[in-house]
């Protein structure tokens, strides 16, 4: 019953965790997620974005079928705005050993994508740091 309750303690942290992770980088980066929305991206979504060498160097997992794409949307700090822009953001995709993130931000315009970003992030003594931010511009 203790080993229960265990991983529900663990499981409730974790998704905090992720919002946390979420509004952290978005100030740190300055990242703005404006009407964020509840459609995330889908984690392999971003994964598919990469070829294998790029996951085998940064030590990420193909591997995403079980990957919880749920996000609280509550516990994220975003800017609200009547208009019609919105972002969609993707859960943190962490690599095997913990020392690299994905995130994707897309940004929309009157339902037309007009970013698409992806950030790489690095833990450096406990601080993520972008390591590199790859961006094209889309249009659906």
């Amino acid at each position: 019953m203790k080993v229960h309750y265990l991983y529900l303690l663990l499981f409730l942290f974790s998704c905090h965790q992720k919002e946390n992770f979420i509004s952290d980088f978005s100030k740190k980066n300055n990242v703005q997620l404006i009407n964020l929305s509840e459609e995330v991206i889908p984690v392999k979504s971003v994964v598919d974005e990469f070829d294998d060498g790029f996951l085998e160097k940064y030590n990420f997992s193909k591997e995403t079928g079980t990957y919880d794409n749920q996000l609280d949307l509550r516990k994220i700090d975003f800017i609200k705005k009547d208009n019609n822009e919105h972002t969609r953001i993707s859960v943190p995709f962490f690599s095997i050993d913990k020392k690299y993130c994905l995130i994707q931000v897309n940004t929309y315009l009157q339902d037309i994508r007009n970013s698409n970003v992806i950030y790489l992030l690095k833990n450096d003594k406990g601080i993520w740091k972008t390591e590199e931010r790859m961006e094209s511009s889309l249009v659906d």
